[in-house]
Order: C-alpha cells, then structure tokens, then sequence
C-alpha cells in the first residue's frame, strides 16, 4: 500500500520531536480542492509559555508544501488566518531545507532539518532568550508569488532520506506560523491558504488549532491552568 505524506510525515515528526516543548494531535484529511498538499490539514498544536516572559515568538511547523499532481503550476497568493485569541503579530514563513543544506549539516545534526510542530523564537535569527529547539533552514517572510512545485512522493522520499541522515535527491519546503505572544496567550482556530493553478483561484483550509499558552487559558486539554497563589 503506498503511504500517504501525511502519515510518512506523523512518523518522522514524532521520531524528530523527541522531548521537544510542545505537543499535537493530528488528523489528516484530504484536500478535494486542488492539487496543493501541507500533509495535514486537521488537527492541533500547543505550546507552553516561557516563564516570567511579557512576550514571546511561538512557532508552529510541520505543514510540508507539495504538489499531488506533477504537472500543476501551483502559485502561492496569502495566508489568512482566524483567531478568538488574537497574538499580538502572526508572521508567516517558508522554510526552505535543499539537498545542499543536508550535505553540509553534520549528521547528528539532520534531525533539525525535519519538520517541527512547535519552537520558541522569530526566525531567521532566534535571537532572545526564549528562543528553543528550532527547527535548521533556509527561512523566508511571507507567500505571495512563490511557486510549489515538489511532488508529494518526491517531498515523502526526502523526508525519510533525511530522517535516515542521507542526502536526498530533492529537497522540501515548509510553511511556518510564528505568534507574537502576551503573558495572555493566543490561539488560531483555523487558516486558510490561497493559491493559484495556472491562475485558476483555489483555496486549501487548514483546519489547525495553534495554541501559545498563557494566563487566559484554564482548559486541561490544550494548557494547564497556573497553580493558585498563596
């Protein structure tokens, strides 16, 4: 049975997240739209908060941009999203890992080419002191014109080579949401993202809850509440 990216790409990101900071639930479904594929579009993220931190950067991972198809010309337009806690600043980035880049990383190092679900910091630079456990790149700001082109099998087989500490034939792409976060915290209930096929409109919906925990959240099943004082 071929495997899907979505579930090629769970196994690689639970064997990458050892005991990273944050955790997912993940239901993957399909995308009867158009030929573009993020490998999930269902499913959840938290991220603990730093202590004592005003604010924060929490980064989500792990949506991989692939084409279903080996022939469309897919165009990337924007990214939307929706909140009913809203961060203080949502940046979107893609995070480019090309074959060059794996030769050059050492292999102990390659696990940090694989996709993440969660880290702290403002890519590219992570600079601060609650920067922890990003995931190695090429990161650019923004969507608007950029060009999917990878097939999903072509961007499976680079996964695996990589999580094996091979060099891959081809490389992969991921789109990246990073939080500016309050002591409050912040949640995304969904996104969605335009794109074009041969300049026909097509809309993806991401059906993904990201979670940067904080003060305002008492709900057991995405952050634990702060202890009582005194």
């Amino acid at each position: 049975m071929k495997q899907s990216l979505a579930g090629a790409l769970v196994a690689l990101l639970v064997l990458a997240a050892g005991c990273g900071s944050g955790d997912a639930n993940v239901e993957p479904t399909d995308n009867p739209a158009g030929p573009l594929s993020v490998g999930r579009s269902s499913g959840d993220s938290q991220l603990a908060a730093p202590l004592a931190a005003e604010h924060w950067y929490a980064g989500f991972g792990s949506f991989v941009l692939c084409s279903e198809a080996a022939d469309a010309n897919i165009v990337l337009d924007r990214v939307r999203t929706a909140s009913d806690l809203k961060p203080l600043e949502v940046r979107v980035f893609r995070r480019e890992v090309s074959p060059d880049l794996v030769r050059r990383t050492p292999v102990a190092q390659r696990s940090r080419l694989l996709p993440r679900f969660t880290w702290r910091g403002l890519p590219p630079a992570f600079a601060g002191p609650h920067a922890a456990r990003w995931p190695l790149g090429e990161w650019a700001a923004g969507v608007q014109g950029a060009p999917v082109s990878t097939t999903c099998a072509a961007t499976r087989q680079a996964l695996t080579d990589i999580a094996r500490g091979e060099v891959p034939q081809t490389g992969f792409e991921e789109l990246a949401f990073v939080l500016k976060v309050s002591r409050a915290g912040a949640r995304i209930t969904n996104a969605q993202i335009d794109y074009s096929v041969a300049g026909k409109p097509h809309t993806l919906d991401l059906r993904w809850v990201m979670v940067a925990c904080g003060d305002r959240f008492v709900d057991p099943d995405q952050c634990r509440p702060k202890p009582p004082s005194g």
